[in-house]
């Protein structure tokens, strides 16, 4: 006959009284169902609730050469014993045992350890602090091995101590699988698997684990791609010398932080940087409290890769070169929020990063950024004007490399740029000393009524704002020459496609393919080549 546990016979009793009205299954459910834990996204709880109410017996125990042994003896005599310590004989005629060679099913044991580990049965102080937690995260693939397994243990093994402190969390939070890059499961027998530790080397741990983030999406799948471990990794790369770049201009000095009511003595672009990252700040709260991790850690990189290092560093640079110190205030406040923000994403390179940044900051820093606070936004800095007038200030140098890029002006050229403009006249003259260093340009701003010098332009418009690119006088034989020549270059290769595309015995020998790969480049030469015989004409 099976023997109780030992140290647990009181278990017995309590017993009694459960499982009138009570099952594993059913307390599940309403756990869910009542909201005392949630399920995220929620479109899973419905796949869970269907399991759960069509629950099948469940074989708990595995042919497996590791695990947790099963502790079931069986007596030479026939007799069966089952107990927690270790028998020598048999407790009823004192033959000899033979143990059950099966181990635990995984996942048996698994959903045991949230409260086993803690000195379960006892109400330990370990099991007080961290029973239950907060949020519990795992793939949608396991949410019935272990998710469910845990919430019918917890609540059956716990439910001594109460309804609130019986649940193993308070939510649940499902992510997708990470697939090859053909979509595929992986598998070690398919042999498409990826080795982190191979990986990490490569592009680094942090590279690894932010684009892993950033390629996820609420319970949905994603593909992996060595090429998005390498934009993780110039991420990286281009936030370390971000940094030895603000650290050389700030020397051994300590810098205060920028203050709201100093508003005033501040430039357009350091009063747009604060307003972007105090948007930033509100943005990343809210998707950090909707577990939108994925999002939340594209939106911190497109704001330190393009607002903070491609603009504001750049337009910054001029007032630093000629002496001004106002922006460094603004530079280590910034860089300071960034890394904390961006820590639980890369927590490595902020932590390498902040530990020399946190001793050049004039406020009360923390000895480690894994413990400093994390930034909410105040609502101190917000400045919808500034933000409107640096994005046309923007969207102006966009235009202006545009112009310079169609017209093929030499990269060392600083051709003269004259910009007609109304309301945001203003915000461009200020901003001119940075537009000349960013755009490599000498920029003239003028109102509506002021007239763009006779000559040759490439002409360009944003919103109110004509721009106007001084170009070089063209030698009109050469240039001729050259188009006449770029123009029979492309015709010839347009010929060649179309006569392929016109042989019968090839369309139907080549792959589907390859043959919309030859279509889609015979338009886009019959364009090239229009365009280039719009342009002679224009000579």
């Amino acid at each position: 006959m099976l023997q109780p546990l030992p140290s647990e016979q009181w278990w017995l009793d309590v017993n009694k009284e459960y499982e009138r009205g009570h099952s594993l299954a059913g307390d599940a459910i309403r756990a869910v169902t009542e909201g005392r834990i949630g399920i995220v996204p929620q479109r899973f709880e419905k796949v869970y609730l269907n399991w759960m109410e069509n629950i099948r017996d469940w074989c708990i125990s595995r042919q497996l050469w590791w695990g947790h042994q099963i502790p079931v003896w069986y007596c030479e005599n026939k007799h069966v014993v089952c107990q927690v310590d270790d028998p020598a004989r048999c407790p009823e005629c004192g033959g000899a045992l033979r143990q059950d060679e099966d181990v635990l099913d995984t996942w048996f044991s698994s959903g045991l350890a949230p409260h086993a580990d803690l000195g379960w049965p006892e109400d330990t102080e370990d099991l007080r602090y961290f029973y239950p937690t907060a949020d519990m995260q795992m793939g949608y693939d396991i949410m019935f091995f272990w998710c469910a397994r845990m919430i019918m243990f917890g609540l059956y093994n716990m439910r001594h101590m109460g309804e609130e402190r019986s649940m193993p969390f308070r939510n649940v939070l499902f992510h997708g699988l990470i697939r090859d890059a053909k979509g595929e499961k992986m598998t070690k027998s398919r042999g498409n698997v990826v080795d982190p530790l191979v990986a990490a080397s490569t592009f680094g741990a942090d590279a690894f684990r932010f684009a892993v983030l950033t390629g996820a999406t609420l319970g949905a799948d994603q593909k992996y791609s060595d090429d998005r471990l390498a934009s993780a990794r110039n991420f990286a790369n281009k936030l370390w010398n971000t940094a030895r770049f603000v650290l050389m201009k700030v020397g051994d000095r300590e810098v205060k932080r920028p203050h709201p009511l100093d508003r005033e003595t501040l430039a357009l672009e350091d009063r747009w940087i604060l307003s972007r990252l105090e948007q930033l700040e509100s943005d990343v709260d809210s998707l950090m409290k909707a577990y939108q991790l994925g999002e939340c850690a594209r939106q911190i990189e497109d704001f330190l890769r393009s607002e903070f290092c491609d603009w504001y560093i750049e337009m910054v640079k001029p007032r630093l070169n000629d002496g001004d110190e106002r922006p460094l205030k603004v530079l280590v406040h910034v860089l300071d929020h960034g890394m904390r923000m961006l820590h639980p994403f890369m927590p490595f390179v902020t932590e390498e990063l902040w530990q020399a940044l946190r001793v050049r900051i004039d406020d009360d820093m923390a000895t480690q950024l894994i413990v400093a606070w994390f930034p909410r936004s105040g609502g101190n800095w917000k400045d919808a004007g500034a933000e409107a007038a640096i994005e046309h200030v923007i969207e102006v140098n966009r235009t202006i490399r545009n112009i310079r890029a169609e017209k093929k002006l030499e990269a060392g050229a600083r051709p003269k740029v004259v910009l007609r403009a109304d309301g945001y006249g203003p915000a461009l003259r200020e901003t001119a000393a940075a537009t000349n260093f960013t755009s490599r340009v000498e920029l003239d701003v003028l109102d509506l009524s002021g007239a763009v010098p006779e000559g040759e332009w490439g002409f360009g418009r944003v919103a109110d704002t004509e721009v106007a690119v001084a170009l070089p006088q063209v030698d009109t034989a050469a240039e001729r020459a050259r188009l006449e020549k770029e123009l029979a270059e492309s015709s010839a290769h347009a010929q060649r496609l179309e006569a392929q595309l016109a042989n019968e015995t090839f369309r139907s020998k080549a792959p589907a393919h390859v043959i919309q790969g030859m279509e889609t480049t015979l338009a886009e030469t019959r364009e090239k080549t229009a365009g280039l015989r719009e342009r002679l004409a224009s000579l």
